[in-house]
């Protein structure tokens, strides 16, 4: 991989630092009792079980649940890893596709909530059956407080580097921190283009074991249609995501985009009627020099 030198301008005007936090409100709930009444049934020591009660049924909650996920999908793969605090990096060239499907996706959070706050009530009736002796009142919010308990927080902010720390401390303080702030960057930038490597590099290995495997019957190994869109996906995402330009993995992601331009999974699977001998063969000996070419390149693991 390219070796990083951040230039903190330039880094600040290719992305930005973007955090979404997606709220729910879990109704599950400690029950003193049920822990209480766990451990006397098994001679154990009374503050040694910890149970906890759901006290709307999990069943009703999935809807919500599903839609919160896929938000936390879309940011994971659509952004790069930063520190660990929380915040992930967006550049900028994927900011209108990125917001553009944020709010696609957070639509269809805020319908899952809009429709489940009508049927809150009815949910709390059906609590008093399922719980029975557990049931208790002071568990549930008021049916107007739901709405401010699921939200999808998205905030944006500049990627703080040593120019910004201006503390007014005497001697070499500032200038030790500032190299401690510009080291912790470099880091914490040449981490998130790996992230990309190792996306690209997994998805291509998962393809060359599936290809060229065969299973405990010494027949072909099943691949679902994913194996190939994971990797035409990617080979898209990596040009708006290469935070540093690096042209190597730029490089790569063409190579693997072209490997498979006109290749249709079922072209690749021996036992379909479209089976393409030359076609997999093909793509067999492209993915296996990719793959080696960045085998070389990341190292061992």
């Amino acid at each position: 991989m390219t070796d990083i030198k951040t230039n903190q301008g330039a880094l600040n005007e290719r992305a930005m630092r973007v955090r979404v936090s997606v709220h729910q409100c879990t109704f599950r709930k400690y029950s003193a009792e049920a822990s209480k009444e766990a451990a006397m049934a098994k001679g154990a020591e009374a503050d040694s079980i910890s149970s906890t009660k759901y006290t709307i049924a999990k069943e009703a909650l999935k809807p919500i649940r599903q839609a919160a996920d896929k938000i936390g999908d879309y940011v994971r793969d659509n952004t790069l890893p930063w520190q660990d605090d929380g915040w992930r990096i967006l550049t900028a060239a994927h900011y209108t596709d990125f917001m553009q499907e944020i709010g696609t996706l957070t639509d269809a959070f805020r319908a899952e909530v809009d429709a489940f706050i009508p049927q809150y009530q009815q949910y709390r009736e059906e609590a008093k059956i399922r719980l029975n002796g557990y049931f208790n009142e002071a568990d549930y919010p008021e049916a107007w407080e739901l709405s401010a308990r699921f939200t999808c927080e998205i905030k944006f902010d500049n990627i703080t580097g040593a120019d910004d720390f201006r503390c007014n401390l005497t001697g070499g303080s500032v200038d030790t921190i500032r190299e401690q702030i510009t080291s912790d960057t470099e880091r914490a930038t040449k981490a998130a283009v790996h992230d990309l490597y190792e996306r690209l590099f997994e998805s291509l290995q998962s393809m060359q074991e599936r290809l060229t495997g065969v299973d405990g019957k010494g027949k072909d190994k099943v691949f679902r249609n994913t194996l190939i869109s994971n990797v035409e996906d990617l080979t898209r995402l990596i040009p708006a995501l290469n935070l540093t330009g690096d042209t190597t993995l730029d490089a790569l992601a063409k190579a693997a985009g072209a490997m498979l331009a006109d290749v249709q999974p079922d072209q690749l699977r021996a036992n379909n009627k479209d089976y393409d001998n030359g076609k997999r063969q093909a793509v067999t000996r492209d993915v296996d020099q990719i793959v080696s070419k960045m085998a070389g390149i990341m190292g061992p693991a």
